[in-house]
């Protein structure tokens, strides 16, 4: 009877209550709403940076301090004209010491973008030491910016200089430049002391030439005392910065009583077969590739014409060639960037020249002991610089 009850009681109750009712659209729950984001939006993705802008230098103005002045200053007579005779050798060709100077190495030390990555290397890896690094470069690749700051008692300059666009940034941009290289004086040259760009210069605008009783009109009138010194013909005057030996420093940039062999060429020549020469019969010649002798004025007037007081003098070519072909072809191919002054032309026989110094003047080549065993030739090589 109790089991009957209960069946008719759950009937009843189904009944009472029908279908259970079907969901409408309004009541099935809708995601929840989304947090507001207070965050900043994305930043806007960028292209990588261009390493060419970090290369970009400008090109040379001319410059000039109570010291020093840009290669401008000197080109006015001592660059070849076509109206002039002068400054070449017996075939015609030029060779005067602004053209020849112009795309070499000397001119472009400033310019020179293996360099300025060196030095940005050696800067970050010891950024304790930077200023002393700046400083140690830029006297011998910037060297009438570096050495107008110390005649004035200045900050040295670092690298940065070359972009800053003042007047001692004309100064670095021209490299190793006339009125540096011609300023310096005999003090101590030769001399371990005078290594590592440790070089004198007066500033007093004392110009030394290797021509005895300079004729001195024009470059007087322009505000230089011209004045005859032997020592611009040693080894000396180019030793005081292609020897260079710096001190091994800590990651923090203190010394630790060690030392790198950065170049050392005088020291490599005097244990060389070369021993008995000079750097300047080399790499500043006063003969032709053909061994004549060169003699010709060395200047012109300003306006293009020969000067008939001027003597026939030797003349040594201002090629300043050694090894180095990769840089001069990187600043003629990328004028864009580097901005160089001398044209494309210039560039191409400074690597020709580099070239034909590699070839016939760097070192005595002997086989010896040359034998053939069927298809194969043996040989020593004995190489002699």
């Amino acid at each position: 009877m109790s089991r009957r009850v209960s069946v008719l009681a759950l009937l009843y109750v189904l009944a009472c209550t029908g279908d259970p009712p079907v969901p409408t659209a309004t009541d099935v729950p809708t995601d929840p709403p989304t947090p507001t984001d207070t965050s900043p939006p994305p930043e806007p993705t960028l292209p990588p940076p261009d390493p060419r802008e970090a290369l970009q230098l400008p090109a040379i103005l001319p410059g000039e301090t109570s010291h020093f002045a840009t290669s401008h200053s000197c080109a006015g007579c001592h660059s070849n004209h076509p109206s002039s005779t002068a400054m070449r050798d017996d075939s015609g060709a030029p060779v005067s010491a602004f053209d020849l100077w112009q795309s070499s190495m000397m001119a472009n030390a400033g310019r020179d973008p293996i360099w300025r990555a060196v030095v940005s290397a050696e800067i970050a890896a010891t950024p304790g030491a930077a200023e002393i690094i700046g400083k140690r470069c830029m006297a011998c690749h910037a060297p009438m910016a570096y050495s107008q700051t110390v005649l004035e008692g200045t900050e040295s300059p670092g690298v940065e200089t070359l972009m800053a666009g003042t007047n001692t940034s004309q100064l670095a941009l021209d490299g190793v430049s006339c009125a540096l290289c011609h300023q310096i004086e005999p003090t101590g040259l030769g001399s371990e002391s005078s290594w590592k760009g440790n070089y004198t210069v007066m500033g007093e605008r004392q110009i030394y030439g290797p021509h005895p009783n300079p004729l001195g009109t024009a470059m007087e009138a322009a505000g230089w005392s011209p004045s005859f010194s032997s020592h611009i013909n040693q080894v000396g005057l180019c030793a005081t910065c292609h020897t260079l030996i710096t001190d091994a420093l800590d990651p923090d940039g203190t010394p630790n009583g060690g030392s790198v062999v950065e170049q050392a060429p005088l020291l490599e020549m005097l244990n060389s077969l070369y021993a008995s020469s000079d750097c300047q019969s080399c790499h500043l010649p006063s003969r032709t590739d053909q061994e004549a002798t060169i003699a010709t004025p060395i200047a012109r007037n300003a306006d293009g014409t020969d000067d008939p007081s001027l003597p026939d003098r030797a003349i040594g070519r201002h090629v300043f060639v050694g090894g180095n072909t990769l840089v001069p072809a990187l600043l003629r191919d990328n004028p864009e960037i580097f901005n160089p002054a001398a044209p494309a032309a210039a560039f191409d026989a400074t690597i020709e020249a580099a070239r034909a110094q590699l070839s016939w003047r760097t070192a005595n080549l002997t086989l010896q002991g040359t034998a053939l065993s069927g298809s194969s030739l043996t040989f020593d090589t004995q190489i002699i610089t």
